[in-house]
């Protein structure tokens, strides 16, 4: 009898039955070599028979295992990967990666100059479905090449287990911290926060879509962003919550807003060109006490409404609250129709009976504090055009400028108001 779990597609339960079945066929335990859960265990079995040094990898170039015997040949190539545990996006790989995906049984690549040997490699599938891949370094010695291809093709279906049974833990573990951070950033997660003690200090960041249309696939994204933040923390976890994509990365003490900044353009570069939408990123480093995380979360659901149709696709909002601020003010109703103050309501009544730019003008003296200049070239027009207007602002309407207070809602109120409406034109707030 076998008990799957509910979540568990039945694809992945019949591929690992006819994986088992099949390893179980061609005996896994030969030639001294033995399967088990440990894959650095099995990566050195597998060079001691091959006489080769030898990685293993998912169907990420990730690196999930590597040999450690001492005497075996190795060159850059594979010290840099086992550094980066994944190996470098160059194109000249996607061939081979290619090559390797359609093969049935070994392939062997020459070697490329000085810094890279020949390799053999083998796929690693079970019941049809590709997993990853075996790699060996080819040295030129006599009789290496078929030692390394007897030993990788009898290791195969043990390794092929093995990376299923792995990614069945590693899923488990991330459903769980999604779990988690679902909970802890949900409207009830104050309870549930301090679980996230141990984990201080935090970065916090959000994706979500910036434009209404096309929808963007979640789950497609969801992996995106989950690769992404994995190389700077396994233990990082993504949950969605309300309209956002959250991704929770903990222990981020050495984690900088331009590095966060450049995780984002990466998943944002990915997620776009496959979707062909356009994502946002808004995120807080440096969260050092728990009680922050909820303001955190709220805070870049904020800056992320705050991005809409603007021209910001990833912003710090440590660096950027005064968007967060404004658009909070503009949640509140402060610039709805019917709470404008009566001169920006004049204001606006005007312009649209007279086709006039009144309070784009005086929005634009408001901006650049006064100078004329500056607020000229904003609105593309002469600095005399602009004081013209100005002068026929005080003669037509006669608000009082002396007052600060008035001065300081009008300016908000025309600001909310420009903001929502930038993208139409100029003459009409």
């Amino acid at each position: 009898m076998l008990v799957a779990h509910d979540e568990l597609p039945w694809s992945v339960v019949e591929a690992l039955l006819a994986g088992a079945i099949a390893s179980c066929a061609t005996t896994v335990r030969r030639a001294g070599f033995e399967a088990t859960d440990d894959l650095f265990g099995m990566a050195n079995a597998i060079a001691s028979i091959a006489g080769a040094a030898v990685t293993i990898e998912d169907l990420e170039r990730r690196v999930l295992a590597y040999s450690s015997i001492e005497g075996q040949a190795i060159d850059a190539v594979r010290q840099d990967s086992i550094l980066d545990r994944k190996v470098q996006a160059i194109p000249e790989y996607d061939a081979e990666y290619l090559a390797v995906a359609r093969a049935e049984r070994h392939v062997w690549f020459p070697s490329q100059a000085d810094h890279e040997l020949a390799r053999v490699v083998v796929p690693v599938r079970i019941g049809g479905r590709l997993l990853g891949s075996i790699w060996a370094i080819d040295d030129g010695e006599p009789g290496s090449t078929s030692r390394a291809v007897a030993a990788l093709e009898m290791a195969a279906p043990a390794v092929a287990l093995a990376i299923m049974s792995a990614g069945f833990r590693e899923d488990a573990a991330r459903r769980h911290r999604s779990e988690q951070l679902a909970a802890q950033l949900g409207a009830t997660g104050s309870d549930q926060t301090s679980t996230l003690r141990d984990r201080l200090p935090l970065a916090i960041m959000g994706f979500g879509p910036l434009t209404d249309a096309p929808d963007l696939d979640e789950q497609r994204i969801t992996q995106i962003i989950r690769l992404n933040v994995e190389r700077i923390s396994p233990e990082a976890a993504c949950a969605r919550v309300e309209d956002a994509i959250f991704a929770l990365v903990p222990r981020a003490a050495g984690c900088s807003s331009a590095r966060l900044r450049r995780l984002a353009e990466d998943v944002i570069r990915s997620a776009n060109s496959s979707n062909g939408g356009r994502l946002g990123c808004a995120f807080v480093t440096a969260i050092n006490e728990t009680d922050q995380v909820i303001r955190a979360r709220r805070d870049i659901s904020t800056a992320l409404k705050a991005m809409q149709g603007s021209q910001h696709a990833v912003i710090d909002v440590d660096e950027q609250r005064h968007l967060v601020i404004l658009e909070e003010i503009r949640r509140s109703g402060v610039a709805d129709a019917d709470r404008l103050v009566q001169d920006v309501r004049d204001l606006l009544g005007y312009d649209e009976r007279h086709q006039t730019a009144y309070a784009a003008t005086l929005l634009a003296h408001f901006d650049h504090f006064g100078d004329a200049r500056a607020a000229a070239k904003q609105l593309g027009i002469h600095e005399n055009s602009h004081r013209y207007r100005l002068a026929r602002i005080k003669e037509k309407f006669g608000f009082d400028a002396s007052d600060p207070r008035l001065r300081q809602v009008m300016w908000l109120q025309l600001r909310l108001l420009w903001d929502r409406h930038r993208s139409a034109d100029q003459r009409s707030i």
